[in-house]
């Protein structure tokens, strides 16, 4: 009967080291990780909708993005993001997003998404009346910071 005691408790602290992990990563299932991944699919579902009120109700009052000046991509803050992203919109017909999660971070009110993004849109060319497909891939990343509870992105929209 001691023995069986013994193996019973070896077996539940082996088992309580380890943390849960989210199915097919290495990313610790927490309520945490949850709700920021949580944002990313969010995000994707208002890109995809083409729904700018979607997207900029993800962002956090302080949002700043750098943009990328080599692929023409300028600075942006959160006022920058409200009025420019349904103009943005009105250029693209359709957007697919694929994304692989690479990994997630929360620590303490913020939190890193670092994924691997692939994005495929049909562009609108008014004056020709054609809809070309583009294609962009790249390593992305969402910082968040948490808003009155709330995850919000801080910046890579």
């Amino acid at each position: 009967m001691r023995l069986t005691l013994f193996a019973l408790a070896a077996a539940l602290a082996l088992t309580g080291c380890k943390p849960s992990l989210i199915a097919g990563t290495k990313i610790p299932d927490t309520k945490d990780t949850r709700a920021a991944l949580e944002v990313l699919s969010k995000y994707k579902d208002a890109v995809e909708a083409l729904n700018a009120d979607g997207v900029v109700a993800l962002a956090a009052p302080s949002y700043f993005d750098k943009g990328d000046p080599s692929k023409g991509v300028s600075s942006r803050d959160y006022a920058g993001l409200k009025a420019g992203l349904a103009e943005d919109f009105k250029h693209l017909k359709t957007v697919k997003i694929d994304a692989t999660i690479k990994d997630v971070r929360v620590d303490g009110d913020t939190a890193l998404i670092d994924y691997y993004l692939v994005m495929h849109y049909m562009l609108v060319v008014p004056s020709t009346n054609k809809f070309p497909w583009k294609d962009d891939q790249d390593d992305a990343q969402l910082r968040l910071v948490r808003v009155n509870g709330e995850w919000k992105v801080q910046s890579g929209l």
